[in-house]
């Protein structure tokens, strides 16, 4: 659960003054931490999926898969019954 945390502080926090705050609570690092923390950036492509999605496609991606050979084994399972 904390990673998930971690990650939508990352990615929703657009005020770095908040951000930095939020890790000194939750995550309990010290100010040079927080500071270095608050300056990671996530690009907007890397959070386009689900948590879902990446469920049903990562199998596929660990077999050797290409990406989109993996999003469309994935997503067979909703279409074949």
């Amino acid at each position: 659960e904390i990673l998930q945390d971690v990650w939508h502080a990352l990615f929703s926090f657009d005020d770095n003054e908040r951000l930095r705050r939020w890790a000194e609570l939750k995550l309990q690092l010290t100010s040079e931490q927080s500071d270095k923390f608050a300056k990671i950036r996530i690009s907007r492509e890397y959070a386009s999926l689900s948590r879902k999605a990446i469920a049903r496609i990562l199998p596929y991606l660990r077999t050797g898969l290409r990406y989109d050979e993996a999003v469309f084994c994935g997503n067979l399972q909703g279409v074949v019954p």
